[in-house]
């Protein structure tokens, strides 16, 4: 058997294994990857295996995709909150600034 086949069968028996025990959403991103890439070297002449592993392509597509957006959900979180902390900053140093020249008119 090739490099190539090998890595296909392990992704398949990896899933087969990972749907039946029901912790095919617990996969790492390196898991998802590799997974991908073996069901898309395998090549199938059963129309019944091959709508399997289209299938299975598509949840772990879609599990990738779930997962960038939680990670850019969280980066824009971040940068919502440092937005808004500088803003509030600029009004109070806006109103120190007001209140100064009020006070200290020349």
């Amino acid at each position: 058997m090739s490099d190539k086949t090998d890595k296909s069968v392990k992704a398949s028996d990896e899933i087969t294994e990972s749907c039946s025990n029901n912790t095919f959403k617990d996969a790492t991103p390196e898991q998802l990857e590799e997974w991908i890439n073996g069901l898309l070297l395998e090549s199938n002449v059963n129309p019944k295996v091959e709508n399997r592993e289209l299938m299975r392509c598509l949840a772990i597509n879609h599990l990738q995709m779930k997962q960038f957006i939680k990670k850019l959900d969280r980066k824009n979180s971040f940068v919502l909150w440092l937005t808004f902390f500088a803003t509030f900053f600029c009004s109070i140093v806006a109103i120190i600034n007001i209140w100064l020249f009020l006070v200290y008119k020349p």
